[in-house]
């Protein structure tokens, strides 16, 4: 259990290695060319988990997921909101969190600084 960690920062975080560059970070990564600039992917993906209605084609591949975070846009001068996380097949697995969701692309009293920790 201690080389895992190790193994993994070295072959996905090490700069004697890498460049170190946008990166997409999946169980199968990729090099990002196929899903556009990175802006692009984090438009895209913020759309899909802040947004509640999406188009008849996202709405058919997101119903196949096995986990569906929904963290909705936070109101007007506040930068924090509560989301929704669901995901499971089956009971007992089967599960629904309620979290709490901090967007980095926000305004609040006309300031965009925010102090996020994370562990």
């Amino acid at each position: 259990w201690l080389l895992m960690p190790w193994l993994k920062y070295y072959i996905c975080c090490n700069p004697f290695i890498y460049d170190l560059d946008h990166r997409l970070c999946q169980q199968i990564s990729t090099s990002m060319s196929d899903v556009g600039t990175a802006q692009q992917a984090a438009d895209t993906a913020r759309g899909i988990i802040s947004r509640s209605r999406q188009t008849r084609e996202q709405a058919d591949r997101i119903d196949i997921w096995s986990f569906v975070p929904h963290y909705p846009y936070p109101p007007n001068n506040r930068r924090w909101a509560l989301g929704l996380q669901a995901g499971g097949s089956n009971y007992p697995g089967k599960f629904t969190l309620i979290v709490h969701t901090t967007h980095a692309v926000s305004e609040a009293c006309g300031s965009t600084e925010q102090f996020v920790l994370s562990n």
